[in-house]
């Protein structure tokens, strides 16, 4: 399996895990440029870039670093771009990260930390 279709799943998972959890997707998968936002969705008022990472192996340790310093920078930066075209409404900008695994009987462990990216980097 190609690490895009192994994506896919893993956002497939998260968008599932998301509109169970009350979140309401705007987007997915929304380009400019050359990059994307995995996940665009609302948290009541708050406006959320999710970043989502899938690892087909379930002993991966740390997940989360497989954000680079750089591929924050640019989602700051398609998320700018992403509010200026948006006529959605929101009070607050929150970036998230979901890490989907699987666990060895089929099932998935997810990994939600919410700003876990914030604008401080």
């Amino acid at each position: 399996m190609s690490s895009i279709e192994t994506g896919k799943i893993g956002e497939k998972i998260a968008e599932e895990y998301l509109i169970k959890n009350g979140f309401k997707i705007l987007d997915k998968n929304w380009r400019e440029s050359h990059g994307e936002l995995d996940i665009v969705a609302l948290d009541n008022t708050t406006l959320v870039f999710i970043e989502v990472k899938y690892r087909s192996d379930e002993n991966f340790i740390d997940i989360q670093h497989a954000i680079s310093r750089a591929k924050v920078k640019n989602l700051k930066k398609y998320a700018q771009k992403y509010m200026f075209k948006t006529t959605v409404f929101y009070e607050e900008i929150r970036f998230d990260f979901i890490g989907v695994l699987p666990n060895p009987d089929g099932s998935y462990r997810i990994e939600h930390d919410p700003d876990y990216i914030g604008w401080r980097d």
